[in-house]
């Protein structure tokens, strides 16, 4: 999985995942934010995936509940 410096939708920096094209910063959240989701079925992503994106954005302090 690749992970790189994007935005969140405030124009905020933050860790994103990158699945099918799209920047992903909070794998709880369907890719247009108004759902909730299972980031292992709807995205594919690993347990350990998840908690590195959670990692990388706590420690960098960067604000993915927006």
């Amino acid at each position: 999985m690749e992970f790189y410096i994007g935005t969140n939708c405030n124009d905020e920096p933050v860790y994103c995942a990158s699945i099918n094209g799209m920047g992903i910063y909070n794998p709880y959240m369907s890719e247009c934010g108004r759902f909730k989701v299972n980031p292992l079925e709807h995205y594919g992503m690993s347990e350990a995936d998840v908690n590195a994106l959670e990692v990388l954005n706590k420690v960098n302090g960067f604000n993915t509940e927006v």
